[in-house]
């Protein structure tokens, strides 16, 4: 179904889905075709270990989509948890604008600080996030992290798959960054934190912040666990 969408060439499979630890652990042998599976200790003993699945959410979507039998064979079990290993794998964490900086912002510029406008304006502002406090406690005037209250409501924290980060290597030592991520127009901004040849690749850092500082037994440990991969890049080979 994927075949010639720029998700079919991105890494991720169905079986990523337990070492991604995505799904739940079923409580019966068998759910969708998906089997348990059986391995054997050094002692020789057996052991059964049950694989993740995305079976409660797939029931869900089939009785909400109606699927038809038709349409279960193309929209399986199997194709989602590809769906979410490759998202897992390759989507981008960002959170979207917040209205509320914006929106403070044109106030100062259509009527100017401290004037009879913008304080009515704010208000009004003030009047209405005191309602969604959980204080309950009324005001006209704004409140030290107030602005966080809109955040939390219309700004949240999402995942989404862009095709240019999505198709870049890792690199503890990259030569590009994503910055100001803040999701507007259904796009992220892609800077270079030096020259770079023609020619060279594009890297970007998966780990952000202060993980980027940590050792590199601890940043692999993280790549491993995230992406599933083991960095090989020169920061790491070179400690």
């Amino acid at each position: 179904m994927l075949e010639g969408h720029f998700l079919w060439s991105l890494c991720g499979d169905a079986d990523d889905l337990e070492a991604l630890e995505i799904g739940v652990v079923p409580t019966s042998t068998t759910i969708q075709g998906q089997q348990q599976q059986s391995n054997t200790t050094t002692s020789g003993t057996p052991t059964t270990r049950y694989c993740c699945t995305l079976d409660p959410l797939y029931q869900y979507l089939k009785r909400s989509l109606q699927l038809t039998k038709t349409e279960q064979e193309t929209l399986s079990l199997s194709f989602l948890h590809m769906l979410a290993s490759k998202t897992a794998r390759n989507a981008f964490g960002i959170r979207t604008q917040s209205p509320f900086k914006p929106y403070y912002a044109s106030l100062l510029r259509k009527y100017g600080r401290d004037s009879d406008a913008h304080k009515s304006h704010m208000q009004q502002v003030a009047m209405a996030l005191s309602s969604c406090s959980s204080n309950n406690k009324n005001t006209t005037k704004l409140e030290r992290g107030m602005d966080r209250l809109v955040e939390e409501k219309v700004a949240p924290w999402i995942t989404g798959i862009f095709t240019l980060t999505a198709y870049m290597n890792h690199s503890c030592e990259p030569n590009a960054m994503v910055v100001n991520q803040e999701f507007v127009y259904a796009h992220i901004d892609l800077v270079a934190k030096r020259d770079i040849l023609p020619g060279e690749e594009i890297l970007i850092s998966y780990i952000q912040g202060v993980q980027q500082q940590k050792s590199t037994n601890q940043r692999r440990r993280e790549l491993q666990a995230k992406y599933l991969f083991t960095c090989g890049c020169s920061k790491c080979t070179s400690s």
